[in-house]
């Protein structure tokens, strides 16, 4: 994002991975922002990634925020994940924000420092099966988060990443509503969830401008798990004792 000299508005740049998608926080900025513009590349191309940045600085002008957002999720039983699908992984959600913010980075430490924001995963932080590798990419994505926040601290340059946890767009919602078992799934998601819903883009997309924002100008190497609390552990010993979900008798 580009902060104009005399404006405290930003124009945003928003670049999607050609074939993959976009996380939910980026989807909620896009349709918020009063202008911005946009372009297609395939990020798990490391070239195109650094390329795609570049062409920004050069139509942004000073380039004050990046938000990696883009991922990929094949799923599967880790015994059956091939070379192939594991590399391309790898490839998107944690290559790329590599190519990425080095041209981000350069470019800042030329121009006063920046914030750089990555989009992880509340995978990054338990099992959840079958998707190992992408919980693999999401752990590797925070740990390059700390090494970026690290050396490029002296520079003026902050990265912090923010972690989903479950969290439901309006179309997921449509989709959830007319597959009987997948609703039956979410709905026993939910009581894993100690705020009882799912989150949605706004939740996700809060955590970020925030972290992107001057609010959070002595955060560096953190990350902000927005989950509704589900990683902070703990179940109910007597279940019959667990909290109500919204819609059941006596819930809120």
């Amino acid at each position: 994002m580009s902060r104009h000299a005399d404006s405290p508005s930003t124009t945003p740049a928003f670049y999607s991975a050609d074939g993959y998608k976009q996380e939910e926080s980026c989807g909620y900025l896009m349709k918020s922002v009063m202008a911005s513009i946009s372009h297609q590349v395939d990020l798990s191309d490391f070239d195109a990634a650094k390329a795609m940045v570049t062409e920004g600085v050069a139509r942004l002008g000073t380039v004050h925020a990046l938000v990696n957002c883009a991922g990929t999720m094949p799923g599967g039983p880790l015994i059956d994940v091939s070379k192939e699908t594991f590399d391309l992984i790898f490839a998107v959600n944690a290559r790329a924000p590599m190519a990425t913010m080095q041209v981000a980075a350069a470019h800042m430490s030329e121009h006063g420092g920046g914030a750089i924001v990555n989009i992880a995963s509340a995978n990054a932080f338990k099992n959840e099966s079958p998707e190992a590798a992408y919980n693999a990419s999401k752990a590797a994505l925070v740990a390059l988060t700390k090494a970026a926040a690290h050396e490029w601290g002296h520079l003026g340059i902050r990265v912090n990443s923010v972690a989903p946890g479950q969290t439901v767009t309006p179309e997921g919602a449509a989709e959830i509503a007319a597959d009987p078992d997948e609703a039956r799934l979410q709905r026993e998601y939910l009581r894993k969830i100690p705020l009882r819903r799912a989150g949605t883009p706004r939740d996700q997309a809060m955590a970020v401008l925030f972290l992107a924002s001057d609010d959070a100008a002595w955060i560096t190497g953190q990350t902000i798990i927005v989950d509704g609390g589900e990683l902070g552990g703990g179940d109910w010993y007597d279940r019959s004792e667990a909290p109500p979900l919204p819609d059941e008798p006596d819930g809120a």
